[in-house]
């Protein structure tokens, strides 16, 4: 039997589901990075467009030969994660929506699906399409900052919300959609034990699905150290996918974990701190590319695991296939084509072509090189912090975190601009609240100093810590300089 379209059981107990399967954690897909080139977007679009028309009658076929087909996009990820992925997503952001953000209203988004529903009460996929979108919202209400900066007010909406996915779910066999696990994972920060339920339904998830990769990832994801696991877990971890699934299942595992993390951290800090070796994720991309192809949030990181690796060999093995797919109009590949003339990997050191290549991918709307091409006029002579501004602002209107901090560390130089401290903060500010610890730093420096904010030393060592705990070197120096 399936739900009606009201949770019927309170939302934190246990669901009985072929054995007992737990609420587990919330947690964003680890889908590739969305852009036009990889048919990721475009899937999105039409999916959505056909909730958005009205044309219901289309939506449970295509669930349907999505689960049959197992399609997946480049790099491996299934398309029906996507085509739930576009049905639940929100406008303004922040959702956890696998980087696609609606193009309709969530007043219109809910009202469509509750018609899909009202029209096919049977229907599975309108009742998983319908949890998915709740917890977008609930992921919308709070937000992704830490949870000592969550108001109570966002707390409640965002519990509120994900009792509403709950009662969408209640009675539905993960058996029969691979997404319903997703969705478990995803509701479990909630739950009373977070770490239990992520064993609990990774276990029976990769048991039914062994090949659904984000299962893997979202583990991973969850075994750091700042959620909920211990020193050394993630890495052994990671190694243990080697062996078990071991094999060509293995090292695409692993290298959808290096992925995550990598959209976390630093590449450097992954393969130093998290202690994921490079030839390990060198072989398990390798392995992706032969079996799956490569997405372009793969290429992305596979080229800063080459930079923080020093690989230079492997670029100029891989510089060939990006230089095509760059003068094809690729904007992702024009843009890693573009670093690796910055860094000299691959190819010889030559700042004027590597701001051909970002010119041409920034001109698309690819938000790392806008933010790349500004980097460059900020940095290299002849300097131009105007210019530099200009495209800094153009990647900030994608949240593109690291210009955020840098458009506040050019207010607060007075490069380009008129010296301005407090718009300096308000610019950290964002960056800081999307978890970029440089941003952290700067903005705790500015309440240390009372420049644009109020002096505030708690918020100044509150701010900073988080930096230092994110590992920044910067900030460790600056707290053992200034014990309290």
């Amino acid at each position: 039997m399936f739900v009606t379209n009201k949770p019927r059981k309170p939302w934190r107990e246990v669901v009985s589901l072929a054995g007992s399967i737990i609420i587990s954690m919330a947690l964003t897909l680890s889908v590739p990075a969305w852009a036009k080139d990889d048919g990721i977007f475009e899937f999105s679009k039409e999916v959505e467009g056909l909730l958005a028309s009205n044309q219901l009658d289309k939506l449970e076929p295509l669930a349907r030969d999505l689960r049959a087909s197992d399609a997946r996009f480049p790099g491996g990820s299934p398309k029906l994660s996507g085509f739930y992925s576009a049905l639940g997503a929100v406008q303004g952001g922040n959702c956890g929506c696998g980087g696609y953000e609606s193009t309709i209203s969530v007043e219109k988004k809910e009202a469509a699906l509750k018609q899909w529903i009202d029209l096919h009460p049977q229907s599975l996929p309108a009742h998983v399409a319908m949890a998915q979108f709740w917890i977008a919202n609930a992921w919308k209400a709070r937000g992704h900052g830490y949870a000592n900066r969550i108001s109570p007010e966002q707390w409640k909406l965002y519990a509120d919300r994900m009792g509403k996915a709950h009662g969408y779910l209640v009675g539905l066999n993960p058996k029969d959609d691979p997404h319903i696990y997703l969705e478990y994972l995803k509701l479990a920060d909630a739950a009373a034990s977070p770490r239990k339920t992520l064993d609990l339904v990774y276990a029976a998830a990769i048991r039914d699905y062994p090949t659904d990769y984000e299962f893997y990832s979202m583990r991973a994801e969850r075994l750091q150290e700042k959620w909920y696991g211990s020193p050394g877990q993630l890495a052994s971890y990671a190694e243990s996918l080697l062996h078990s699934p071991g094999g060509e299942i293995g090292q695409i595992a692993y290298a959808f974990v290096a992925g995550t993390l990598r959209s976390e951290d630093s590449a450097a800090d992954v393969l130093q701190r998290k202690w994921l070796p490079w030839p390990s994720v060198k072989q398990a991309y390798q392995v992706m590319e032969k079996r799956y192809g490569f997405s372009n949030g793969d290429w992305n990181s596979l080229v800063d695991y080459i930079n923080a690796a020093e690989d230079g060999p492997f670029a100029v093995e891989l510089l060939p296939k990006l230089r095509a797919a760059a003068e094809d109009g690729n904007a992702t590949a024009q843009a890693n084509l573009g670093w690796l003339y910055v860094t000299g990997l691959g190819a010889e050191k030559d700042t004027a072509e590597a701001k051909r290549w970002y010119q041409k991918a920034a001109d698309q709307g690819e938000a790392t090189a806008q933010y790349q091409l500004g980097w460059i006029y900020a940095h290299v002579d002849p300097k131009d912090y105007v210019e530099a501004m200009r495209w800094y602002q153009s990647a900030a209107k994608q949240d593109k975190k690291e210009a955020l901090n840098n458009i506040g560390s050019l207010y607060e130089n007075g490069l380009g601009v008129k010296q301005d401290y407090a718009e300096a903060a308000r610019w950290y500010q964002r960056a800081a609240t999307k978890g970029y610890f440089r941003s952290e730093l700067h903005l705790g420096s500015l309440y240390y100093r009372g420049l644009g904010v109020p002096h505030d030393e708690a918020l100044a060592y509150q701010w900073i810590g988080l930096a230092s705990d994110a590992g920044d070197n910067e900030a460790k120096q600056w707290l053992e300089q200034h014990p309290r």
